[in-house]
C-alpha cells in the first residue's frame, strides 16, 4: 500500500522501565516535585504506581476509567474514580475469562483488543470474549505491539518480522498493510486516521507513514 519512504519528523526520544523507579515516582509525585495537572491525572498515576508496576505491560485511559494489563495474572485491572482523588479497582474479564498468555500489549476502543508475543490477538467485550478470527493474511511475526482507539476504524499490528504494519478490521478481516525494511527496529507506534498518518518509534527518531 505504501511507496514513499517514511519521513523523518521528530529526534531524541528517551524511554526507560518505569518498575525501576516506582519508588522514586512515588516521592516524587506526592511531594509534587513535579507538577501534573489536573490534579485528578496525577491522582490516577500515584494509584498506579501505589498498586505496583512490575507485572504491567500496557497501560491504557479510556474515557474516566484506567486499564492495566497485568501479564502475571493473564487480568485486565480496571481502576475507576469513585471520589476526588479515589480510585476503586476491580477485575475487567469476568471470572473465567483470562486474557492471551504472553499478552505483549492491549488497545481500546469500546472493546478491548489484546496482543501476544505468539502473535494471537483476543477482543474481550463488558468483561467476556468477543469474536475475533485473525485472517489468514495477518499471520503475525515477531509482533510487538497494536493500536486503535475510538476514533480509528481499523486495528493496526506492528508485525516487525514482516517488516510491515498490519491493517485489520476489528472483527479480524485483513485490511491491507504498509511495508517498510525499517519497521524491523521499530519499537512502538501510533495511529491517527484523522491526520492520516502512522507515526513510527525507532531509536531516537519518529517516522510519519501516510496513510492510503
Amino acid at each position: 500500500l505504501h511507496q514513499k519512504e517514511p519521513e523523518v519528523i521528530e529526534e531524541e526520544n528517551y524511554f526507560f522501565k518505569l518498575s525501576r523507579y516506582q519508588k522514586k515516582l512515588k516521592e516524587i509525585l506526592e511531594k509534587n516535585k513535579i507538577k501534573i495537572t489536573p490534579e485528578g491525572k496525577k491522582n490516577e498515576m500515584l494509584t498506579f504506581i501505589k498498586e505496583g508496576l512490575e507485572d504491567v505491560v500496557s497501560l491504557v485511559a479510556f474515557g474516566s476509567n484506567l486499564y492495566a494489563l497485568d501479564r502475571k495474572s493473564s487480568q485486565i485491572v480496571k481502576f475507576t474514580p469513585i471520589e476526588e482523588g479515589k480510585f476503586g479497582r476491580k477485575n475487567y474479564l469476568s471470572s473465567g475469562t483470562r486474557a492471551v498468555s504472553g499478552a505483549l500489549g492491549m488497545a481500546i476502543d469500546g472493546a478491548i483488543y489484546v496482543l501476544s508475543e505468539s502473535g494471537v490477538i483476543k477482543k474481550y467485550l463488558n468483561g467476556i470474549e468477543d469474536k475475533f478470527v485473525l485472517s489468514p493474511e495477518a499471520s503475525l511475526s515477531e509482533p510487538k505491539a497494536l493500536y486503535t482507539d475510538k476514533d480509528n476504524a481499523f486495528l493496526y499490528i506492528l508485525d516487525t518480522g514482516n517488516r510491515r504494519i498490519v491493517v485489520l478490521k476489528k472483527d479480524g478481516g485483513y485490511e491491507g498493510q504498509y511495508v517498510w525494511e525499517g519497521i524491523k527496529d521499530v519499537t512502538g507506534f501510533v495511529v491517527s486516521e484523522e491526520e492520516g498518518k502512522i507515526f513510527l518509534l525507532s531509536g531516537k527518531n519518529v517516522y510519519a507513514i501516510e496513510i492510503k
